[in-house]
């Protein structure tokens, strides 16, 4: 096991990390639930082949929060492995209640002043990338619980997601796009770019084809690079394999030394809020 600090990690099932990562940190997984005409289960226990089929009936699908008691129970879990102090790092406040519940959580078990519940305003594939940058920080025995939540302290406000997706009618439908907006949108064929702003998802900018879409990616992380010197970028294809090799090659091209990673899902709950035809990049940067 990598983490071999005395401080425990919990997360919420949006949140894209690698299944693997998942097990070498001993990381608790906290879950949201799917609700569909078909089926009520947890989000971890739903595949993305299991929501796909039923995108196009998305006005019968939902999603909910975990509860406070699904929080003081992976709390407790790290507790009774032997840690000492819990990270938890749920997504967005401003777009879920889970945060709300990861704070009531706390009041339910001892040793709540242990438990740090970070106020992140991402999520997703984007918070799945501020996590990875922190993990190599657990590894040692002497890892400092101050010192990591001071780490996430200084990267989180130094982080961007943005995304475009090439149907609009999961935004339309969601309401974070007017039903005008998305129907002069698919006549015209514009791209919109949905951006992570102050926890909420915004819409950011409307490019006319795929290649302003990357354009503007590659300016926004010019922005982080002109300013930091490690900078981590995420990339989400859905479907879009060939536009992220396109961006991949660009980024490798123009910023030879940041960490590039990438992942094809943003698992059931963000595909029934955004489909599951899109590319977006995250970026986490901070001076070294």
């Amino acid at each position: 096991m990598k983490n071999k600090s005395s401080i425990g990690i919990v997360i919420d099932s949006t949140t894209t990390l690698d299944p693997q990562l998942i097990k070498e940190y001993d990381i608790e997984v906290v879950s949201l639930n799917i609700h569909t005409q078909a089926f009520n289960k947890r989000e971890i226990d739903t595949l993305d082949e299991e929501i796909i089929p039923l995108l196009d009936d998305v006005k019968n699908l939902s999603t909910s929060s975990p509860s406070p008691n699904d929080f003081a129970e992976a709390y407790n879990r790290l507790f009774q492995k032997g840690y000492k102090h819990i990270i938890c790092l749920p997504l967005s406040k401003e777009i879920s209640s889970t945060y709300q519940s990861a704070l009531i959580g706390k009041t339910y078990v001892d040793n709540a002043d242990q438990i740090f519940v970070g106020d992140t305003l991402i999520c997703n594939y984007g918070l799945a990338n501020l996590v990875e940058t922190l993990l190599p920080l657990f590894e040692s025995k002497l890892a400092s619980f101050g010192d990591i939540v001071e780490a996430y302290n200084q990267r989180i406000g130094n982080t961007a997601i943005q995304f475009s997706v090439l149907n609009l009618k999961h935004l339309v439908n969601g309401g974070r796009l007017s039903k005008i907006a998305g129907l002069l949108g698919a006549i015209l064929h514009i791209k919109p770019i949905i951006e992570m702003q102050n926890g909420k998802l915004r819409l950011f900018k409307k490019e006319l084809n795929m290649a302003k879409v990357i354009g503007t990616f590659i300016n926004t992380i010019k922005s982080f690079s002109d300013r930091f010197t490690t900078l981590f970028v995420k990339i989400v294809d859905l479907q879009q394999n060939d536009l992220a090799e396109k961006l991949v090659n660009l980024i490798s091209t123009n910023f030879p030394k940041i960490n590039v990673s990438r992942i094809r899902t943003v698992r059931p709950v963000y595909f029934i809020h955004l489909g599951n035809n899109g590319l977006g990049i995250s970026v986490v940067a901070y001076n070294s």
